[in-house]
């Protein structure tokens, strides 16, 4: 709620999608898994 106030709505929002993309990226490269793959598997339905 910090970063709301400090930057507001629309730079929080840019943050937390730049550190999403950044976990998916590190967890692809972890896994050795192509980042294609991870995002059909994450809006695959189940």
């Amino acid at each position: 709620s910090i970063l709301l106030f400090t930057l507001g709505p629309g730079k929080t929002l840019l943050v937390l999608l730049f550190v999403a993309a950044g976990y998916f990226i590190g967890r692809s490269r972890d896994e050795d898994v192509s980042l294609l793959d991870e995002l059909t598997n994450l809006f695959k339905r189940k």
